[in-house]
């Protein structure tokens, strides 16, 4: 739940890259991106006395299970375990779907 949303939405977030619906129709491959991670607090952190460990920590206590990385725009940090992550689960979603 978002603190600035009084309602939790989990058809909002797609928590796997399964290829089918619950009815079985097939569904695009998406993503599910958000959460306090992801708006560029990551660059902003040494400007402003951030700390980015409590930063990371925080962000894992309130995603859960759900994956943490720390990415930067002015650095390749966090862009490999991203694009592995992608491509893991576009394999993974185009088995299936021919399975």
């Amino acid at each position: 739940m978002h603190p600035d949303h009084p309602v939790t939405l989990p058809h909002r977030h797609a928590y796997s890259a399964t290829p089918l619906r619950a009815d079985g129709s097939r569904r695009a491959f998406r993503v599910g991106l958000g959460g306090p991670v992801g708006s560029g607090k990551t660059d902003l952190a040494p400007h402003v006395g951030a700390d980015l460990a409590t930063m990371a920590a925080d962000a894992e206590r309130h995603r859960g299970d759900l994956p943490v990385v720390l990415t930067s725009l002015t650095s390749d940090d966090g862009i490999r375990e991203i694009a592995d992550r992608v491509t893991g689960h576009l394999t993974r979603w185009r088995a299936e779907a021919t399975a």
